[in-house]
Formats: C-alpha cells, sequence, structure tokens
C-alpha cells in the first residue's frame, strides 16, 4: 500500500476495498479510520451541493459504514453544516439493508 511509503502503517491489503477498509478499521487501523472520516467528509460535501440544487427537507443515509463505524453520520452531518447555513434533517435509515426491496414492493404496490 503506497501510504506505507508516507509513513503511515496499515493492515489493509491490495487491491483496498470497501470491506478490506471496513476490516482493518474494525481492527483500529490508522490509515482505515483516516479514510473513512475523510469519506463522511466528502458526503457531506455532496449532501450541501445536492441540498443546494434541491432544497431538501431530509436525507437518510443507509449502507455499511453506517453499521461499522460510530459517529460516522454525526461526521457527516458536521461535514455538512460547516458548509451550510441551513440545517437539514440528516437520519440513519430505520430500514437498514432492506430499504431498496422495500422500496421496491412500494413501488409495484402503486
Amino acid at each position: 500500500c503506497e501510504q506505507r511509503e508516507k509513513g503511515i502503517d496499515t493492515i489493509m491489503q491490495s487491491p483496498v476495498d470497501g470491506k478490506e477498509v471496513a476490516r482493518a478499521f474494525s481492527q483500529g487501523d490508522e490509515l482505515a479510520e483516516r479514510l473513512i472520516k475523510r469519506s463522511a467528509g466528502y458526503i457531506g460535501m455532496l449532501m450541501y451541493n445536492i441540498n443546494a440544487i434541491l432544497d431538501m427537507d431530509r436525507f437518510v443515509l443507509g449502507g455499511g459504514l453506517l453499521h461499522i463505524c460510530p459517529g460516522y453520520i454525526e461526521d457527516v452531518r458536521s461535514a455538512f453544516n460547516a458548509l451550510s447555513k441551513v440545517r437539514v434533517d440528516i437520519a440513519a435509515a430505520e430500514l437498514k439493508d432492506d430499504f431498496g426491496i422495500i422500496g421496491a414492493a412500494l413501488l409495484l404496490k402503486e
């Protein structure tokens, strides 16, 4: 992994994908923690840009990072709030990983 050359030790093995980052994060890997923290910042920035165009009332986030990384949604919220003067509700999906199936079923019902 290139980061070893930059002085950051990591247990991640190439090729690095989401599962590898999650595995390393669960073992306290510093680089994995930095990657996840950075991704929260980018998600917050993306939500800010979407909100600037669509004037959202609420964002609902789901996915693996919410399950493996305590505080991830708070990091996303902080990144969004650092950019935006408007406060928007940012929540975790209550349906966990079943939201796609349930949403598809509701569309079929209509």
